[in-house]
């Protein structure tokens, strides 16, 4: 015989049976044709109502007997009644506890500033693309117009640091937002982010015109300047070479000077060789002798790169002429 332990898990598994996940799917966007879809979660409201009817019903039938024994909600004397543990909690982001939540709905409630945009979508997925995520705006796609997004107590929605549906950006960093309303479950309550995964995307290559060697011996000499400084020369960089350098792939160092990255080498010189350019992506293949010196009693010593120049994306998101491509080590 089931007791009310067991019926009570029961029905909690069929209200999480009941959450629907309907997909809409979103148009191409921009030249990077990065697909996303908006997810509208069934109402937790719904579910609640359903698990609480049915638990209801079932005790009526039950009528308290049949071996299930009524709970007191009285504690027995003798009990000791230890504080609430907020172990339920899965808010991210504003609120990280329970009870900030239920502090900022009751604030919200009061129709105050500081708390009344976190009720709205889209206020409250704006605050987040620049407040968390460090971006300048925050955009959406067409998604965010399908139905009344601020009727649901659960939503998953891209957002984006570009404007992807009127001015498409060569690249741009994106975030799948899932939101939930944890405090109170209609269009009053506050939203919360409860789990997210952030991306960039790159899209066609730059439409550029190769540079010429002037432009390549300018952009070689600004990186190793900037190599020597100790600061600044992750900007030149693609994803790839920006990879290579941090994981000291084939010998490869950043810096040499005042930087954590130098391992006690000093850049004091080098000499640049123009190996050749590529007519079919206006790259440049460029060797660079770097004279180095060290902390310590080492003597002077050289080591030699291969880099290649050209158009392409830089790992921040960028475009540019000259982005160091790839990277190749003495080892």
């Amino acid at each position: 015989m089931r007791t009310e332990d067991d019926v009570r898990d029961l029905l909690i598994g069929r209200a999480e049976d009941v959450r629907a996940d309907p997909r809409i799917p979103a148009r191409v966007l921009g030249r990077a044709r990065h697909r996303r879809a908006l997810t509208a979660g069934l109402s937790v409201a719904t579910a609640v109502v359903l698990s609480a009817g049915a638990w209801v019903g079932i005790r009526a039938a039950l009528g308290g007997g049949g071996g299930v024994t009524p709970l007191d909600p009285s504690p027995s004397p003798s009990a000791t009644t230890a504080p609430p543990v907020d172990t339920g909690w899965k808010g991210l982001w504003p609120q990280a506890t329970r009870q900030e939540a239920e502090d900022a709905q009751a604030c919200a409630d009061d129709g105050d500033p500081a708390c009344a945009w976190q009720v709205d979508i889209e206020a409250f997925l704006e605050r987040y693309g620049t407040e968390e995520l460090g971006w300048e705006a925050t955009y959406f796609d067409e998604a965010l117009d399908v139905g009344e997004p601020n009727d649901f107590v659960a939503l998953a929605l891209t957002i984006y640091s570009c404007d992807v549906l009127n001015d498409p950006c060569p690249g741009y960093d994106f975030a799948d937002v899932r939101s939930e309303r944890l405090v109170r479950h209609d269009p009053t309550g506050i939203w919360s982010v409860t789990e997210v995964s952030t991306g960039n995307v790159h899209g066609d290559p730059p439409e550029a015109f190769p540079p010429s060697e002037a432009e390549v011996l300018a952009a070689v000499d600004a990186f190793m300047q900037a190599r020597q400084d100790g600061e600044g020369a992750e900007v030149f960089l693609s994803t790839e070479a920006l990879a290579r350098y941090e994981s000291n792939h084939e010998g490869l160092h950043l810096y040499g000077g005042p930087a954590p990255d130098s391992d006690g080498r000093i850049i004091v010189g080098w000499e640049v060789n123009l190996l050749g350019g590529d007519p079919d992506d206006g790259s440049y293949s460029v060797e660079i002798t770097i004279h180095l010196e060290w902390l310590g009693d080492s003597p002077p010593s050289t080591t030699r790169e291969t880099l290649v120049f050209g158009p392409g994306y830089l790992a921040d998101g960028g475009a540019g002429t000259t982005v160091v491509l790839g990277a190749e080590g003495p080892d």
